[in-house]
């Protein structure tokens, strides 16, 4: 065992850490490290990043907490209508406090001549005043009234314990928002008053211009994400992955090297984002649609949480993937390119009436005392540049898992993966000693002989082209028992040596 730590260690000081670890796991479309995967923001910053709403505070800075000013407030409104300087009329603004070499003139020209915002006085907008939820709720109700929305339902306010201290100015504005969802109040108060943020434009951004795009309100996924079983044995593994993370027998993980249960949830064929989906951290729905009484196959369209349509197919190698939509159990299935839900068992007919998330077995067992093992990434085909998108992913995984013990394991076929190496350095950098080199090892004469196999010359001749050893490949990318049973010594080793074992 320590000659085996030993090599291991060796080898890892000898690999070459050329990447920067301030930008390992970056993201070019959510690169603010501010912002956290899974906190109740995220999903809203993503998506006014990716659409060009708000930027920020700088390229890695949002400014979650940041107070949001009017000028902020009108460019974002701005934004929803792309608008440029030439869509100006051409006239003198009565505003003394802006000018036209101030990022924020022609936002907040455009607003004015549209009837969207007044100044503060006659002659000052106060660029930089402090917004309040007031103000805002007051001014997405004037700006849905120019795009012509109906602006005339009208909740009842009353239920909040500060509905009195709305000012009369902000009424129409404030039941307009809670009427479409936009504020929902925190604690049973609305806090006219406070100063709204930027994390909280960001949701009532996210939140107006998702149900104006897609006509229905973002999915509510809170009771989904909370499903957790209370453990009934001490520990357990649980595996996501590919074909790489499915050959990974659960007897020589379980019974040879942990003794504890072990759940595998690898497919072949799936991509990380599939993997992902399958855990839960991803959330995908389906549309409204009947589930009939009996077994007929109904069509189904799958969305994301962004309203884009997800194909299914993609996930596994051909698998019947079976789930859970609005409580019926049911398989799904892909006949020319369309995808069709079939119940498992017949019952009553079921009318799915709004967006509904997708259940999937994983999230019905995940439990509060799980060890995270994921192994994905090589049907991706990801390359140095591009590795930020797995270390996304594992993150929305890491995220969503029940607590902090997790492993990460390495890629391994270059065949598979050209950049194999360079991808492996992000993963280090960016999930540090919990992410397990295997290739590393596995790319070593020692590595043989550690386990009585004597090198031939096509075990040479890999090595040489950066390839794992011929001798422990069952095809380009999977390997021999031999590979998985010292793949899962090295998962096992890598859980003791984080503490996880109670």
């Amino acid at each position: 065992m320590k000659r085996f730590i030993c090599i291991l260690l060796t080898l890892l000081m000898l690999v070459p850490f050329g990447i920067n670890a301030a930008k390992a796991g970056f993201d070019p479309q959510m690169p603010f490290r501010d912002a956290k995967p899974g906190a109740w923001y995220y999903s809203a910053v993503k998506y006014c990043k990716t659409r060009s709403l708000l930027n920020g505070m700088t390229e890695e800075k949002f400014g979650l907490n940041t107070t949001v000013s009017r000028a902020m407030f009108v460019q974002a409104l701005a934004n929803f209508e792309g608008v440029t300087a030439d869509m100006l009329k051409k006239e003198p603004t009565p505003f003394t406090d802006i000018k036209p070499s101030h990022w924020f003139y022609v936002a907040v020209e455009w607003a004015r001549q549209q009837g969207i915002v007044g100044g503060m006085t006659d002659t000052t907008f106060s660029p930089n005043g402090a917004l309040t939820r007031a103000q805002m709720a007051r001014l997405f109700c004037q700006y849905a009234k120019f795009k012509g929305l109906d602006t005339n339902k009208k909740a009842d306010l009353s239920a909040f314990t500060d509905a009195a201290s709305i000012p009369a100015w902000a009424s129409e504005g404030m039941e307009y928002c809670v009427a479409e969802g936009l504020f929902v109040g925190d604690a049973g108060k609305l806090t006219p008053s406070a100063k709204a943020t930027r994390a909280q434009l960001a949701v009532v951004l996210y939140k107006f211009d998702y149900q104006n795009k897609y006509g229905h309100p973002i999915p509510d996924s809170t009771a989904a994400d909370s499903m957790l079983v209370e453990a009934d044995s001490k520990d357990r593994v649980v595996v996501f992955g590919d074909s790489m993370a499915q050959r990974l027998e659960k007897d020589p993980l379980r019974s040879k090297y942990l003794k504890i249960p072990v759940q595998n949830y690898g497919i072949g064929g799936e991509m990380a984002e599939a993997a992902a989906f399958r855990q839960g951290s991803i959330a995908i729905y389906a549309t409204p649609m009947t589930i009939p009484a009996d077994k007929t196959p109904v069509p189904v369209t799958f969305v994301t949480d962004n309203g884009d349509e997800k194909d299914l197919g993609v996930f596994g190698d051909g698998v019947s993937n079976e789930f859970t939509i609005a409580g019926v159990i049911g398989k799904v299935a892909y006949t020319d390119g369309k995808a069709y839900f079939t119940r498992v068992t017949e019952g009553e007919a079921v009318e799915v009436t709004n967006l509904t998330r997708v259940i999937t077995p994983a999230m019905q067992d995940r439990r509060d005392n799980d060890i995270l093992v994921i192994w994905t990434g090589s049907n991706n085909r990801y390359n140095a540049a591009n590795a930020y998108k797995l270390v996304d992913t594992i993150n929305e995984m890491i995220a969503y898992h029940s607590n902090d013990e997790y492993v990460i394991v390495g890629l391994t076929s270059k065949d598979y993966m050209a950049e194999v190496d360079g991808v492996n350095d992000v993963l280090r950098e960016a999930f540090g000693e919990h992410f397990v080199d295997v290739r590393a090892y596995l790319m070593t004469e020692q590595c043989l002989l550690d386990n009585g196999i004597t090198p031939s010359p096509a075990d040479y001749d890999n090595m040489a082209k950066g390839e794992i050893p011929a001798s422990l490949l069952a095809d380009s990318i999977h390997g021999t028992a031999t590979f998985y049973d010292i793949v899962s010594k090295m998962i096992a080793e890598a859980i003791e040596e984080l503490g996880y074992l109670a």
